[in-house]
This record gives structure tokens, C-alpha cells and sequence, in this order.
């Protein structure tokens, strides 16, 4: 397994680790997954053939086994400030 450094705003690295408290993981471990997930995430060729509807499937689906949750239509997440108006996708 290869190590690799990562250089993120003290923030975030701290609303990272909060969240993996909570979910009895690492921060490591979650990168790890999210990257995973992200290798098998549609490229752009890809991507610019699908519906909405199916980039967005694909996204609830990598977030999921991620573990990170996305904020439905009028739902908020508290835990995560990138949820706010601003930073929300929706469908």
C-alpha cells in the first residue's frame, strides 16, 4: 500500500476528522474509500452521454459507499457546511 500526502485547509482536516469520529473510521480510511469509489466514478467522455438523472444516481451511489451523505431537496445537513445553499446539488 502506498503512502501519499495531502494538503487541505485546516478546516476542512478538522471537520474531517470530526466525521470520521462519528463514524468510528480514520480520515485515512475514508480518503482511501472515497478514492476507490472515485476510480469507478463515469470519466467525462462518459459522463457527457448520461442523463441528470443518471449523473446524479452515479454520484448518490459513489457518496453512499463512501459513506458521506448528500442532502436531498430540501433537506439540510447540520454536520457539513458545504451542504448549505451554496455548495448544494441538486437534482
Amino acid at each position: 500500500m502506498k503512502n501519499i500526502t495531502v494538503s487541505i485547509p485546516d478546516h476542512v482536516y478538522i471537520q474531517a476528522r470530526t466525521w470520521a469520529a462519528h463514524q468510528h473510521t480514520s480520515v485515512s480510511s475514508a480518503v482511501r474509500t472515497i478514492l476507490g469509489e472515485l476510480m469507478t466514478f463515469p470519466g467525462p467522455q462518459m459522463r457527457a452521454r448520461m442523463t441528470d438523472r443518471e449523473r446524479t444516481l452515479s454520484l448518490q451511489k459513489a457518496a453512499k459507499a463512501a459513506g458521506v451523505p448528500l442532502a436531498g431537496r430540501g433537506a439540510t445537513n447540520s454536520a457539513n457546511p458545504a451542504n448549505s445553499a451554496a455548495g448544494h446539488v441538486s437534482n
